[in-house]
């Protein structure tokens, strides 16, 4: 009986390193370093960037953009898609911010990566290069 024991034991063992093993993987995969991602909130503000997890109540989204409104003078690279939206850099507002936002996870409403091909992330490229 008592090698029942030891054996359900070392399968509840096993079972929990497995978890976090997959979890890992997951994770790795959800906030890798080369994933930009657009994270849009309960307010409807979407911003572009990469998103990591910070805290259980916090993620951070570094070398943060969000789309404005543009005006009629602005460059092709600020432009994205040929429309009147232009992308800015987070950091380049009026009261020079620092590159990234703490976002309370509560008011996340949901994000997706953006694949290579986004005209955000070409945008994004044009506008370091503009730097």
């Amino acid at each position: 009986m008592a090698h029942v024991a030891y054996w359900c034991a070392a399968m509840a063992v096993l079972l929990v390193a497995v978890q976090f093993w997959l979890y890992g993987i997951h994770y790795n995969r959800v906030f890798a370093d080369n994933v930009v991602s657009a994270v849009t909130l309960t307010n409807g503000q979407t911003y572009f960037g990469r998103l990591e997890k910070f805290g259980p109540h916090t993620a951070v989204l570094f070398n943060a953009y969000y789309l404005q409104v543009g005006e009629t003078d602005v460059t092709a690279a600020e432009q994205a898609d040929g429309s009147n939206l232009q992308l800015k850099k987070l950091s380049d507002d009026f009261h020079q911010p620092n590159d990234y936002l703490i976002l309370n996870r509560e008011e996340i409403l949901y994000w997706q990566h953006l694949s290579s091909q986004s005209p955000i992330i070409e945008a994004m490229a044009e506008y370091r290069n503009q730097e």
